[in-house]
């Protein structure tokens, strides 16, 4: 390259500034010392880089004999160049200079530079400490000619005057990014070096392959002519910058070891100190990010340093000992290639899969990188999982995916997730609820694959949970609780967090408590059914003494649940039938559902009423489909399953004489199934016992007949069927009404209608002249009655007469396609009359 004429210098004044410059030099120390921090060894490989690009200008010099091309490169002057390539402020020593040519004595200064910074890390490394683009070329596998190439890479986005200096050697102020012929040029001189130096830059090169750098254009441009660029997020790191950033901003989150761990921790019963603990399956949210954060809680106590925090959570002694032996896994000597666990956690939220592995990575002290699932393949998972696999060899981080259920039922994806992340060596933790497949799983050849179910905790420790809540009232039982809802940790904090936002900064009662319980629970309950608040209590059911006393004892079995079966060792030996299966039977009306409100009312669970009309399909397999949703949502759901006319579902099994028959006879039996091995509560009502299959019977625990109501027990329901204090009801004749054999259920309906009639101001002749009177009474007694604005309203005379119930009687029977005589109504016939 060629300068403007009054930009030359003679070669005169040339040599005189180079022997200056090398006067000027501080003569480099005889024994090396260590770095002090990375910034000093990113100076001296940007120095040695200085160095070799200056040598590649003189031979870029030599070979175009001076130049006399006046229009290559003519913004950029010889000048400008030897000004950003001057090495005297950096204490390498005297470099050779000879008159203009490159000799052996260049080279060999260059081999001092190189061998002094190998001196200087080796040196770093023994005192401790580790250089990041040490840790770089370890962890990734970079050559020194790898290294070469990315810190080329680096330059430009470090100091702006590589630019100028890589335009000057393309002979094009345009090009200022590095190319691979720059490169190969650059630090191979002879053709067969830059041959062998092609390797560098293939697919498969680690500098390639980890996205430490990438090549401009696609894979069909000549390769000499890509330029290179490295990732931002390596030049950050290599810069002392560990923010994540662009995609991995809203994909991934990082706990350094050193972050506090006490909000998560729900301590052991067996701790020296009780404390106020908060729990579970929470993790820094990074943006974007859809991960299991239960709601704040108490923080724990200051744990000393040392601590084994896998200790500190509170998981059942199984998963316990699972996590124990991961802890402490070592390669086995007879597997030379798998030198690592790709661990498999799963349970449901809650339950502490999310903090386990956060106490794991605080214990082995190493950073946890932590993704979700759905966010990856939002990003798509090649590029991804490429990143975060980069992410996590550059911090020599726990990688974790959360939220692996997110990927659905989408088999490719789940494999090509597992396979990706079994690219990485390290300890690799996948999240979800649910179990991972075989044939997915067989993609995972660098790791061993361990899989540990979190499952719901058991009744002793759901009971040992509730003991560490602070400041429960004093009447709440902690025993029933953890009978009743079977809640895993984080949601014992979310129920109890509800409890506390019910009382708006009030004092918190049992009946919060309940509340929040039940609001964990209602939030798994799907679309196949629905919620029934209780409403009724002991005293609106009118039943014969001896049925009623089995009724409570059906509300006792749901209530002792978990101490029978727990406390009293049930469990251990009986593995089926750990539930409670109740059956209600009797004519419609007698008061099954009702039964079944008041013992969800009782025991302060949720009632789950099935909709069978959702429920049962004509499509082969849907039933089923629909059965199994229904189970698996009341699993952890604590709520009451109520199956009314459950004999639709339950029918008994027939002789199979068509392919019809033998489908409905899977549904029965898969029914079957799934209630022996539910461990909740399930109510079942019918209308007709003897439509029930007898398999069925033999596993119910408790059965209860609804008679129809006698005389003395009509009179009662009727007695109690209109609220006393907001409905006006005058001379009514209960005894009359009583002898009407009709159930509790046709009471109501007659009740209702009496109600809106008398509502809606229908009255009989005598009735209405009865109102007159009192209505005339009532306007005397305002004297000042016509300057009232308006006319008078005289609703508060409208009241529940027995001649609304007489009608509403007859039109319960109507309904019913029953025919009544007027007689039977006896003095009141006159009223149907008139």
């Amino acid at each position: 390259m060629i300068t403007w004429p009054w930009e030359r210098d003679d070669e005169r004044r040339r040599r005189e500034r180079r022997q200056r410059r090398a006067d000027e030099r501080s003569v480099q120390t005889d024994q090396p010392t260590p770095y002090r921090d990375d910034r000093e060894h990113l100076v001296d490989e940007l120095v040695r880089l200085d160095y070799v690009l200056w040598l590649r200008v003189q031979q870029w010099r030599e070979s175009n004999g001076g130049g006399t091309d006046e229009f290559a490169g003519y913004y950029i002057s010889d000048e400008t160049v030897d000004k950003l390539l001057e090495l005297s402020s950096h204490g390498w020593g005297t470099d050779p200079v000879t008159e203009g040519v490159l000799t052996e004595a260049h080279f060999q200064y260059l081999q001092d530079i190189t061998e002094t910074i190998a001196e200087r890390k080796d040196l770093t490394r023994r005192e401790g400490t580790e250089l990041r683009l040490v840790r770089v070329a370890d962890r990734f596998g970079l050559e020194r000619a790898d290294l070469d190439v990315l810190l080329v890479g680096v330059a430009p986005e470090i100091d702006p005057k590589y630019e100028t200096i890589f335009a000057y050697l393309h002979d094009d102020v345009t090009r200022k990014r590095p190319t691979v012929d720059l490169v190969l040029r650059t630090f191979a001189p002879s053709t067969d070096e830059r041959l062998r130096r092609r390797t560098v830059f293939a697919r498969t090169s680690p500098l390639r392959e980890h996205r430490l750098v990438r090549l401009s254009g696609d894979d069909s441009s000549p390769l000499p002519t890509r330029a290179i660029q490295v990732d931002e997020r390596v030049v950050d790191y290599l810069l002392g910058i560990d923010l994540l950033g662009g995609t991995l901003a809203d994909v991934a989150t990082v706990r350094e070891p050193t972050d506090d761990l006490h909000s998560l921790l729900l301590r052991r019963p067996d701790s020296d100190d009780a404390s106020e603990e908060s729990t579970d399956d929470t993790v820094s949210r990074g943006k974007g990010v859809s991960q299991e954060t239960p709601s704040a809680a108490r923080r724990a106590e200051t744990v000393e340093d040392g601590t084994n925090y896998l200790e500190r959570l509170t998981l059942d002694d199984e998963v316990s000992a699972q996590l124990d032996r991961i802890a402490g896994w070592t390669q086995p000597p007879d597997d030379e290639e798998r030198s690592h666990l790709l661990t498999h956690l799963y349970g449901p939220y809650g339950s502490g899969r999310s903090v386990t592995v956060a106490a794991l990575c605080a214990d082995w002290e190493q950073t946890l990188l932590t993704a979700d699932a759905q966010e990856i393949r939002r990003h798509g998972i090649r590029e991804t999982v490429e990143m975060l696999l980069r992410e996590a060899r550059l911090r020599d981080a726990v990688l974790a995916v959360s939220n692996l259920e997110a990927l659905g039922d989408d088999d490719a994806d789940v494999t090509h997730l597992l396979r990706s992340l079994d690219d990485y060596d390290g300890r690799v933790f996948v999240v979800g609820t649910d179990t991972i497949g075989a044939s997915h799983r067989l993609g995972v050849t660098d790791h061993v694959f361990v899989s540990v179910e979190f499952p719901v905790p058991s009744y002793d420790r759901r009971r040992e949970l509730w003991k560490r809540v602070a400041h429960l009232p004093a009447d709440v039982n902690v025993t029933e609780l953890a009978g009743k809802f079977r809640l895993t940790a984080g949601q014992i904090v979310d129920a109890v967090d509800a409890a506390r936002s019910r009382t708006y900064g009030g004092e918190l009662t049992a009946d919060d408590i309940y509340a929040g319980c039940r609001l964990q629970s209602r939030e798994k309950l799907g679309s196949l059914g629905r919620i029934v608040t209780p409403g009724y209590g002991w005293d609106d059911i009118v039943l014969p003494p001896d049925k009623e006393a089995h009724l409570k004892e059906v509300a006792a079995h749901v209530e002792h649940q978990g101490r029978v079966y727990s406390d009293w060792g049930f469990k251990e030996k009986f593995s089926l039938g750990n539930g409670v299966v109740a059956l209600f039977t009797g004519p419609s009306g007698t008061g099954k559902t009702m039964a079944a409100e008041i013992i969800a009312h009782e025991v302060g669970l949720d009632l789950y009423k099935i909709d069978l009309s959702s429920v049962v399909s004509k499509y082969i397999g849907e039933t089923e489909k629909n059965l199994g949703q229904v189970f698996d949502e009341a699993a952890n759901s604590d709520a009451i399953l109520l199956f009314d006319e459950a004999d639709a579902l339950f029918g008994k099994r027939s002789e199979v004489s068509d392919a019809h028959d033998r489908y409905a006879n899977i549904e029965v039996n898969y029914l079957l199934q799934r209630v022996e091995e539910h461990d909740g509560a399930v109510i079942l009502t019918t209308n007709f016992k003897q439509n029930i299959d007898d398999a069925f019977l033999r596993r119910i625990h408790l059965s209860v007949d609804f008679p129809r109501p006698q005389r003395d027990a009509r009179k009662r329901i009727w007695e109690g069927i209109f609220p006393v204090d907001t409905t006006p009801c005058r001379n009514l004749d209960y005894d009359f009404l009583s002898k009407f054999e009709v159930t509790g259920g046709h009471i109501k309906n007659v009740a209702l209608t009496a109600a809106f009639l008398a509502a809606s101001g229908k009255r009989t002749v005598e009735t209405e002249k009865l109102y007159s009177i009192e209505r005339e009474t009532i306007e005397g007694l305002i004297p000042e009655a016509d300057e009232i604005s308006g006319p008078l309203d005289f609703w508060f005379l409208d009241r529940v007469e027995m001649e609304h119930l007489v009608w509403g009687i007859r039109r319960e029977y109507q309904k019913s396609g029953k025919l009544i005589e007027p007689e039977e109504f006896g003095e009141y016939q006159r009223l149907l009359e008139s």
